[in-house]
């Protein structure tokens, strides 16, 4: 599968706690970053090298890592906002964490804000995340959906043990599970009950989800990001894949103002808009799987929790 690469089986991390310091880089060892950066599979060269080789005390003159270190000095590394409030990051997300100061503030990709809770009202037992990068979906929702099992998929080795380091920091190690690659034939194995699979892996979307070969993909609910800056024809394709057993739902990404964030204040213009830019554009498909489909697969399971009357 293109971008995605086999080794290492999945495993449970949960390593022991560490402290550096602002300027010390966590993970020094240029072995791991080389691979990192060789094997990156979706993530573009400049994200690679920004993320896992550039040392942090560069990092902090850039525009993001000056603001993102204000916004730390001044209110710590707990998100203060949107739906998975007052979670942790541990200091070693400094300058590894994308957009880290964006998902400190409670803006990171808030479009969905709503969308995620009601997702997690729905109280599914099983909650797939592709592409979990340092684990901010992941770990935000084993914090928010404590039934739930999750199990995270990152093909960047760094990222995978920083979202281990994430999960430890948040007291949710023994329920997150990170492996490297998702593999189409390992879905259902990795899936019980009633299941939400998220998905952003920079472009693979169309490698990976093919209901037609998978039963699991037909009655699951997906929040999938839509990579058309990849392939402008994903949208179009994935929506006519799931027409048959799915409703969706388009929900476009919206422009930021940083006059609306109080945290921002005291930031130069450059500052504020590295924090706040994620995209130019796109947006993200919510597919539900319809009553019918559901009632086929057997036992009659309601696609918003529960049983229906």
């Amino acid at each position: 599968m293109p971008g995605y690469y086999t080794g290492s089986h999945g495993f449970l991390i949960s390593p022991e706690e560490s402290t550096v310091s602002h300027t010390e880089d966590p993970f020094p060892l240029p072995r791991h970053r080389i691979r990192s950066l060789l094997l990156g599979g979706g993530y573009s060269l400049r994200r690679r090298l920004v993320r896992n080789w550039l040392p942090r005390r560069l990092w902090m003159k850039l525009n993001l890592g000056r603001a993102t270190m204000k916004i730390v000095d001044r209110y710590g590394l707990e998100v203060r906002s949107g739906p998975f409030a007052g979670m942790r990051y541990p200091e070693e997300a400094l300058g590894r964490a994308s957009v880290l100061g964006a998902k400190l503030l409670g803006t990171y990709e808030q479009e969905l804000a709503p969308t995620i809770e009601a997702l997690i009202r729905e109280r599914f037992q099983t909650i797939l995340n592709v592409g979990a990068g340092e684990g901010y979906y992941a770990v935000g929702f084993a914090l928010r959906s404590p039934e739930s099992l999750i199990r995270g998929y990152e093909i960047d080795g760094w990222q995978r043990r920083l979202c281990g380091r994430v999960a430890s920091a948040n007291g949710v190690a023994g329920r997150v599970v990170i492996e490297e690659a998702c593999r189409l034939e390992r879905l259902a194995d990795d899936a019980l009950g009633r299941v939400l699979i998220l998905c952003d892996c920079e472009g693979c979307e169309l490698e990976l989800l093919q209901p037609d070969r998978h039963p699991l993909l037909r009655t699951a609910t997906l929040l999938i990001e839509l990579h058309d800056s990849v392939d402008p024809t994903m949208t179009s394709q994935i929506l006519s894949r799931f027409a048959r057993t799915h409703d969706a739902e388009i929900i476009s990404v919206e422009q930021r103002d940083s006059a609306r964030y109080e945290e921002l204040a005291g930031l130069t213009e450059g500052e504020a808009h590295s924090v706040l830019w994620e995209r130019a554009a796109g947006s993200w498909g919510l597919l539900r799987p319809r009553v019918d489909v559901l009632e086929e697969r057997g036992p009659k399971v309601h696609p918003r929790g529960g049983s229906p009357a």
